[in-house]
């Protein structure tokens, strides 16, 4: 909620000020819901820049290939972990 709320202040000011705002965010859903425009980069490599009524999940599943647990909000499954070891801590990478 609060998010969301920060989002909808954010664009709110961008707009009356009319400057451009750019935002990098992993929550897909904010970004459609909030944004008039959408560049998906991966690697560093411009995978589309598109209108975000035309973003399509499609485009998303591409986009997170291997990745799909960032769509999802799930820890991604570590198979080369023995099933007793103590929990990892989180770590989080920028792409």
């Amino acid at each position: 909620m609060r998010a969301r709320m920060a989002m909808t202040a954010l664009v709110g000011l961008a707009a009356e000020r009319q400057v451009t705002l750019v935002a990098t965010l992993h929550q897909v859903d904010m970004a459609l819901a909030h944004f008039p425009r959408i560049v998906g980069l991966r690697d560093g490599q411009l995978v589309f820049d598109l209108p975000s009524a035309q973003v399509s999940r499609e485009h998303l599943a591409h986009l997170y290939d291997q990745h799909e647990h960032e769509l999802r909000g799930e820890a991604p499954i570590r198979v080369d972990e023995p099933a007793t070891a103590a929990p990892a801590p989180a770590v989080m990478h920028c792409r």
